[in-house]
């Protein structure tokens, strides 16, 4: 089984407190920090002071919604982090837009043990799914694939089938063959960590090609097989050149 790391971020000494608690029962989950409210997360993350190292961002993020400074549901909004996100509060009003900022789980207090460890072991397997290349058959062969996490369903695409993928701020679109698109919440950067460099190209700020899927280049201009077109910037044109003439 595989260990995990959390963060907790609470306002209330007592409510954090309890959350603390509650993580120290699990063997596999370990607290790497707990702050009074979202800006000094951040700040931790992002921000560090002196000679102390950024805190690295954690499998899953435990945050209450009322806090000072800036709301959970606020914060999460302004920012992309890839933590899986369970909130704990006392408002059950608030849990649509929970939902809408594609949360994990959402907990009302008093949150019983039990309740608490479900969301821990859901947030679990989705960043378990997530961490899969690939996924072994019956015979003991792989296939190439990745799980990728839209709205509230991880949706399995193989390598091969991806065709594109467009960066769009804190979303990126994923072109496929046979599943058409699929959008995830996440930046370009992250998804790109994801794909193997063999197959997969950067050619523009906005833009990840699947170099097999490639037809044709002309000018700034890739056409792929399916008769799609994407920009190619100049930043990137060089090592496309030398990767598609390599003679």
């Amino acid at each position: 089984m595989n260990n995990f790391t959390c963060v907790i971020i609470e306002d209330e000494p007592v409510a954090r407190k309890g959350i603390a608690e509650y993580v120290s029962r699990i063997e596999w989950l370990k607290c790497i920090g707990t702050f009074e409210d979202a800006l000094q997360f951040d700040n931790a993350i992002h921000t560090p002071s002196g000679d102390t190292p950024p805190l690295p961002e954690p499998d899953f993020l435990f945050a209450d919604i009322e806090m000072p400074g800036i709301s959970g549901l606020d914060y999460l909004a302004s920012t992309h982090i890839s933590s899986a996100v369970i909130l704990i509060t006392a408002y059950e009003s608030y849990a649509l837009r929970g939902y809408e900022l594609d949360i994990t789980d959402y907990l009302l207090k008093p949150v019983p043990f039990s309740r608490f460890l479900k969301a821990v072991n859901k947030a679990r397997a989705y960043k378990e799914a997530l961490s899969a290349h690939s996924l072994p058959t019956a015979n003991g062969t792989f296939h190439d694939s990745i799980f990728v996490k839209s709205d509230r369903v991880i949706h399995r695409i193989t390598l091969s089938d991806i065709l594109y993928a467009e960066g769009m701020e804190n979303y990126v679109k994923i072109y496929t063959s046979t599943q058409g698109m699929i959008i995830s919440r996440t930046t370009m950067k992250s998804f790109h960590a994801t794909l193997p460099t063999s197959t997969f190209m950067q050619v523009h700020k906005s833009f990840i090609v699947n170099i097999s899927h490639i037809q044709s280049l002309d000018g700034n201009r890739l056409q792929l097989l399916d008769g799609s077109e994407i920009p190619v910037s100049k930043s990137f044109k060089t090592h496309l050149l030398t990767l598609l003439t390599p003679h």
